[in-house]
């Protein structure tokens, strides 16, 4: 039905919303009037409200009611995480392409239009937006950094360096992903696993708009262990080697039995347990996430309307 969909998972966000929609309202209009694809194409937004709190829902269906765009706001019931917010909103999409982004307005969302026509011109599947400065604290690109290339030093497959959650890639690799039964999910691995025809554009990430990030240290932590632990099989020979050492250091240098216990047990235990919970989590087979409400503005109502009339002009057998 749609070319191009833009999904963008929010999260008390009542700050930054206005402005984000000024921005994804002339990247629709870049587009729509460009030249260079030899077509208009049809775009939707899609709006996953991860749990919010504040007035995140009330304002997106304001500014939607108030917008020529077919935009659809998908409520889920509470705070499910990142990952399942995206997973919510791949799953209703229905572009040939879809786009994600952060409401944040950190990744440029006019970059999404540079994106498309590359995905197009040069018939790539996957589109990986890098970036090459980030304007943040310390703390966090440090942190950043040394997560990256951990996982870029340990993961099966290629996990690019300063590559997140601003993507482009078409609708047969969100089929592909999604057929996966990975609990959690980790989108930049997921992506990179499959394997498809990929292409990296560059850009200067900007710093945050307003508000706060919501990407706490425990949500960092937890999705660099969810990273380690689905994308690499290297980490029990790792611990292995670790273990090899602390065993000839401690007999080197005659440790007492109790420190060279605990050097070698705690990590392990620690490791066991992360792998122990993860195969918990996938028995439990609970869902993702669960929807509490699917909203659709009026332009979505006028735009299906449009589709299902020029459906029924084609199946109508002209008269002789």
């Amino acid at each position: 039905m749609f070319d191009l969909s833009i999904v963008i998972p929010v999260y008390n966000e009542e700050e930054v919303l206005p402005a984000l929609f000024r921005e994804l309202t002339k990247l629709v209009k870049k587009l729509t009037i460009s030249k260079n694809l030899g077509f208009i194409p049809k775009i939707e937004l899609i709006f996953v409200n991860d749990g919010s709190t504040d007035k995140t829902e009330k304002i997106i269906k304001k500014l939607a009611n108030n917008s020529d765009i077919p935009t659809t706001l998908i409520n889920l019931t509470r705070n499910f995480g990142h990952q399942s917010a995206l997973t919510a909103g791949y799953k209703y999409a229905q572009g040939k392409f879809i786009a994600t982004i952060d409401a944040d307005l950190q990744d440029p969302p006019l970059l999404i239009e540079e994106m498309y026509k590359t995905a197009i011109s040069e018939k790539v599947d996957i589109v990986l937006a890098q970036r090459i400065k980030r304007d943040e604290g310390v703390f966090k690109k440090i942190t950043a950094t040394m997560f990256y290339k951990l996982i870029k030093a340990i993961s099966d497959s290629p996990i690019y360096e300063e590559v997140a959650d601003f993507r482009l890639i078409s609708d047969r690799v969100r089929d592909t992903i999604l057929k996966i039964d990975e609990t959690p999910r980790f989108y930049r691995g997921l992506v990179s696993w499959s394997g498809y025809k990929t292409k990296i554009i560059t850009y200067k990430r900007k710093p945050r708009y307003k508000g706060e990030s919501k990407y706490s240290l425990k949500k960092m932590f937890n999705l660099a262990t969810i990273a380690l632990i689905n994308y690499s099989s290297k980490i029990p020979m790792l611990w292995t080697i670790y273990a090899f050492l602390v065993l000839l250091l401690g007999v080197g240098f005659k440790w007492p039995s109790v420190v060279l216990f605990t050097a070698i047990f705690i990590p392990y235990s620690a490791i066991l347990l992360i792998y122990l919970q993860n195969i918990y989590k996938k028995l439990q087979k609970k869902p993702e996430f669960l929807i509490d409400e699917i909203w659709r503005n009026k332009a979505y109502d006028r735009s299906e309307k449009t589709r299902k009339t020029k459906e029924r002009k084609r199946k109508t057998p002209k008269r002789v």
